[in-house]
Order: structure tokens, then sequence, then C-alpha cells
């Protein structure tokens, strides 16, 4: 079944068309959300579990390694990290009893170390946007290409053994 077949597997539309078009932005919106519940899940055992040396390597172990393990991307690691950190953020805040779920001791600041360290991770490895096809040489004309192949082929292209000699006519520069 291809992404753009509809849930019978069959296309959706006579081409395909904007059927398919919505049938992709659904699996890529079903896939976002997956994998903020799995960072979801993640951080918040992390807040639990992070009062704990035990707990704190495991939390850190798990994130870390689920992170690394999904591919870079916009709706694949992006979404996990930020499923992550909103338990985390949420644990911050404080209660009404005026005493915080993440406290200010070593454990709370190593969890919270652990977030930056899974938000640097996933920023820096984002793709970036498409970019253009590069662009070819001004030095020569697209045409004159095949005629430097041939030129090549027969020995008198400006590339053979004679023309990497040095020029000896020529001044050196300054710094020569």
């Amino acid at each position: 079944m291809r992404v753009a077949d509809g849930p019978d597997g069959r296309a959706d539309g006579p081409d395909g068309g904007a059927d398919a078009i919505g049938w992709r932005v659904a699996r890529t919106i079903d896939v976002a959300c997956t994998f903020a519940g799995w960072g979801f899940v993640i951080g918040l055992a992390a807040v639990a579990m992070h009062l704990w040396w035990w707990g704190l390597v495991l939390g850190a172990g798990a994130t870390l390694v689920t992170a690394y393990a999904l591919r870079p991307g916009w709706m694949t690691r992006l979404p996990y990290a930020v499923g992550w950190v909103v338990p985390v953020v949420l644990a911050m805040v404080p209660r009404p009893e005026g005493d915080y779920a993440v406290a200010g001791d070593a454990y709370g600041y190593s969890l919270v170390a652990i977030g930056m360290v899974l938000i640097v991770l996933t920023t820096s490895t984002l793709p970036l946007g498409r970019r253009p096809p590069q662009q070819e040489q001004d030095a020569q004309p697209r045409d004159a290409q095949p005629q430097d192949a041939e030129a090549r082929e027969a020995g008198t292209a400006p590339d053979t053994e004679a023309s990497r000699e040095p020029d000896l006519e020529r001044e050196p520069r300054p710094g020569e």
C-alpha cells in the first residue's frame, strides 16, 4: 500500500489528486502525534524516577537513545522532544503547597540538563529546506562542455599535460 492510498487500498481520486495529499497530511500528523506521545510518556517517567540515581540514569538513557534512534526531522525527532519537554516544564512549575516536583538539587538540575541536551540534539539535526540546484560555472557556456570533452579525447584540451606545466613567461605575483 502506497502512502497516497486510502484505507481500502485504492488511490483516492482519478489521479490520486487532492485526496491523496489529504492522506499524506493525515499520516504525517498521526506520526508526529505518536512521537509526541512517546516523548510525553518517557518525559513523565523521567520526572517520576529522577529522584533516584538509577532512575535518573534510566530516564536519561531512554530519552537519549530514543532521540538518537528517531530519524532527524520536523515530524519525527522534533515532536518527540517537544513531548518530552512538556512534563518536565510542568513539573518545574510551583505546586500550591509551595514546593516543586523537580527539586533544585543535583538530580533536578541533571534532569533539566538532559532536556537541554535533547533540545540541542533535536534542533541541530533538523533538516534544512530544499536547496536550489547548484549554479553552473559562468566561465564557460553550456554548449562548450561537449566540445571540451571531444577536445580531451583528441588530446588538445587545455587540461592536457602541456597545459599543466608552469608558465615561465608570466611575471611572478607578490609573495611568490
